[in-house]
């Protein structure tokens, strides 16, 4: 018998990681098992390509809290299973990121699922003004490099 959850005295930012992680599995599960090739969170890594067009892998790496050893390795597989293309910056030292068109079909299916659950929560750009630029300033306040 599952136990009865009292979350009534978790912070919202504690539910709000919980909630995540939840969601974070379920797709999780549906992505590995529709591209078995694909490491678990390519998904994740794929939705930050996606949104910040150009990215560099240490920007991806800091965004996704993922080190550059591992991020290395999955940028590998990206580019290998063709979901990503690597492109020489204009910025010194650095390569831009961008999807193929098979990263952006990957990343179609998962917005689908993320706007699914969106919507089960009633999260709307109604009720949700502001947020975005709260997020920014958040990880503009508390990023280090």
């Amino acid at each position: 018998m599952k136990k009865k959850y009292n979350l009534n005295n978790l912070s919202v930012l504690l539910k709000g990681e919980l909630l995540i992680m939840i969601i974070k599995r379920q797709i999780t599960k549906i992505i590995t098992h529709e591209y078995p090739s694909l490491y678990p969170l390519a998904y994740f890594h794929l939705m930050f390509i996606k949104n910040v067009e150009g990215i560099s892998q240490t920007e991806l790496a800091y965004l996704t809290d993922t080190t550059k050893p591992t991020l290395h390795r999955n940028i590998k597989t990206l580019i290998k299973e063709g979901f990503i293309v690597i492109k020489t910056s204009l910025r010194a030292n650095e390569n831009e990121i961008y999807l193929t068109n098979k990263g952006e079909v990957l990343v179609a299916k998962v917005c689908k699922m993320i706007d699914a659950y969106e919507n089960e929560m009633n999260l709307n750009k109604d009720n949700l003004s502001g947020i975005n630029e709260m997020f920014v300033d958040m990880i503009n306040k508390h990023k280090t490099k």
